[in-house]
C-alpha cells in the first residue's frame, strides 16, 4: 500500500466515525438525517469503487500466484518421485548385497553354487561373470565378545 492509499484510508476511516456518530446522535431532524445518510451512501459507493479500483490493479497476482504455486509443487513432485526411485535403487542393491554376503562360505564353490541357486530362485539378477567374481567373497569374522 502506497502513501497516497494509506492517507486514503486513514481519510475514510474518520469520515465513516464522524457520519456514525451523526447518524446515532439524537438531536438531529429527518432532512438532516436524510442528507447524512445519502452523503454516508456515496462514501460507501466510492470506498466499494477503491476495492474494486485496487482489484483490478494487482488483477496479475491473481493469474500468477496459483500458476506460480503449481509449477512450484509441481517441481517438488517430481524431486520427491526422483528422490523415491533413487533410494528404491539403493535399498535393492542393498539388499543384494546382504544376500550375497549370506551365501557367502569359505570355498569358493559354495559360495558359487549358493549364488547360481539365488538366481535360478529369482531372489538375484546377476550375470554368470559377476557370480563368478562374487564367488571369491568370503563370509565377514565376526568378533566374539570377551566376556
Amino acid at each position: 500500500m502506497n502513501e497516497d492509499e494509506k492517507r486514503h484510508e486513514d481519510k475514510c476511516k474518520e469520515l465513516f466515525e464522524l457520519y456514525f456518530y451523526k447518524l446515532a446522535s439524537d438531536g438531529t431532524n429527518d432532512g438532516e438525517l436524510t442528507h447524512i445518510s445519502d452523503r454516508f451512501d456515496g462514501l460507501v459507493k466510492i470506498e466499494d469503487f477503491a476495492v474494486k479500483w485496487r482489484e483490478a490493479n494487482h488483477a496479475w497476482v491473481k493469474v500468477w500466484a496459483p500458476t506460480f504455486i503449481s509449477l512450484v509443487l509441481a517441481v517438488a513432485g517430481i524431486g520427491a518421485g526422483l528422490q523415491a526411485c533413487a533410494t528404491y535403487h539403493l535399498e535393492k542393491r542393498k539388499m543384494q548385497a546382504d544376500i550375497v554376503l549370506r551365501a557367502a562360505r569359505e570355498k569358493r564353490e559354495e559360495t558359487k553354487t549358493n549364488l547360481e541357486a539365488l538366481k535360478g530362485g529369482g531372489l538375484l539378477d546377476l550375470k554368470s561373470e559377476e557370480i563368478d567374481q562374487l564367488s571369491a567373497v568370503r563370509p565377514p569374522i565376526l568378533k566374539k565378545d570377551p566376556q
